[in-house]
């Protein structure tokens, strides 16, 4: 596993050292909003359902620039800029009095945030490594963040339940500040990319005719991934948490902290070593057999009539799927477009699969306010949806 660390080109370590910190530091705040909202002023879970779903469409859109500046050799700018916006926020949201309105605003800001960093970060990996160590890059960034989203949950869930929300938000700050130092002096000094993007060459807003180009040309990948982000918002980790808290409201913050940890443990020791084996048998198998697992395990779950069980189990299980299926999926989605099309497809990807993933927490807002077992049975039937497109764009005998 070292000797494959070792491969990687020292870009990819910034950024994942940069990427852990912001993740960490949104983190020990971001689980906590809407359970916040639901705790404390009693929200229903069908409004943090739509709720979560107008946060994730406006970050989509945000999405949409952030590709058209990636595509112009603007990522390394974007991703300093989202982290002084972050900066900002929590400075001002730790100076003032906790309302409604602030939270929304604050979570909204947290997911606009992340959203206008992938992009840049996603191009970033791509135009710095070639593609057969793709799957491996990818593995590292995402084992970075994870690594980021697994701590963050536990050190803020211990903060909000013995301080405050706004102490918590202050002491994020520190470790902004350490990432934006990193990202400003080490990234932005060894970031050479190997497709050269000048700002000089197109100093023009993209064309709709190009996106429309590139989603014409990739209009079976963007469907398979705008399924696969519906199933995945039906019952997102948020709606899951948000259950708990409304299930169980004597659960403390720290027992939410600490599940929400548990789901990213997952994700972050899986990450690496999912990428290396979708780069030796092949991302599209990891895809296809990671899909049937998670949708069997969402059937039998609809046959147990105990809801802690069921919501932690499912929290579980998705840990492990998304650990082994995120490199792959990047390492897919990167050997079937043009590099110089990575910015604009990767906004594509993000507005349709966001305004997906909006529609699933909608979705699942509704369903967990009405029945669980329906709830895991309608995620269930969409993994197994997202199956059969994965199985008809590559061809079954690829497969099995």
């Amino acid at each position: 596993m070292l000797r494959v660390l070792f491969k990687v080109k020292v870009v990819v370590l910034y950024l994942a050292m940069v990427t852990a910190l912001v993740y960490y530091s949104t983190n020990m705040v971001m689980p906590f909003l809407p359970v916040f909202l639901v705790s404390k002023w009693g929200l229903s879970l069908a409004f943090i359902g739509s709720l979560l779903a107008v946060a994730q469409v406006l970050s989509s859109m945000a999405s949409v620039f952030s590709g058209i500046l990636t595509d112009r050799g603007l990522e390394l700018r974007i991703i300093l800029g989202s982290m002084i916006l972050l900066v900002l926020s929590y400075t001002l949201f730790s100076c003032m009095h906790v309302t409604v309105v602030n939270v929304i605003l604050l979570l909204i800001v947290l997911n606009i945030v992340l959203s206008v960093n992938a992009p840049a970060s996603f191009a970033i990996v791509v135009r710095s490594t070639l593609r057969g160590e793709r799957g491996t890059a990818f593995g590292i960034y995402n084992t970075s963040y994870n690594l980021g989203l697994f701590i963050g949950p536990i050190v803020g869930g211990f903060l909000v339940y013995k301080y405050s929300l706004q102490l918590t938000t202050l002491l994020a700050i520190p470790f902004l500040l350490t990432g934006l130092l990193i990202a400003k002096v080490k990234l932005g000094k060894y970031y050479e990319p190997t497709l050269q993007v000048r700002e000089s060459d197109d100093t023009s807003m993209v064309s709709l005719r190009e996106y429309f180009r590139v989603l014409i040309g990739y209009f079976d990948v963007v469907l398979f991934f705008s399924l696969t982000a519906v199933a995945s918002g039906v019952m997102s980790v948020s709606l899951i948490l948000s259950s708990l808290k409304s299930y169980f409201p004597s659960l403390p913050e720290y027992v939410i902290g600490l599940l929400s940890s548990l789901f990213f443990l997952l994700s972050w020791l899986l990450n690496l070593p999912g990428g290396v084996l979708g780069d030796r048998v092949g991302a599209h198998k990891v895809l296809s057999y990671s899909l049937l697992v998670i949708s069997l395990i969402s059937f039998m779950m609809s046959l147990i009539p105990d809801v802690y069980l069921v919501l932690v189990t499912i929290l579980i299980a998705l840990g492990v799927v998304s650990g082994l299926t995120e490199a792959p999926s990047q390492a897919f989605l990167s050997s079937r477009v043009s590099p110089r099309d990575i910015g604009k497809m990767f906004s594509i990807i993000d507005v349709l699969g966001g305004l997906s993933l909006a529609l699933g927490m909608q979705i699942g807002g509704i369903l967990a306010s009405i029945n669980i077992r329906l709830w895991t049975c309608t995620m269930g039937g969409l993994w197994v949806i997202s199956l059969l497109w994965l199985i008809i764009i590559l061809g079954k005998d690829r497969y099995f």
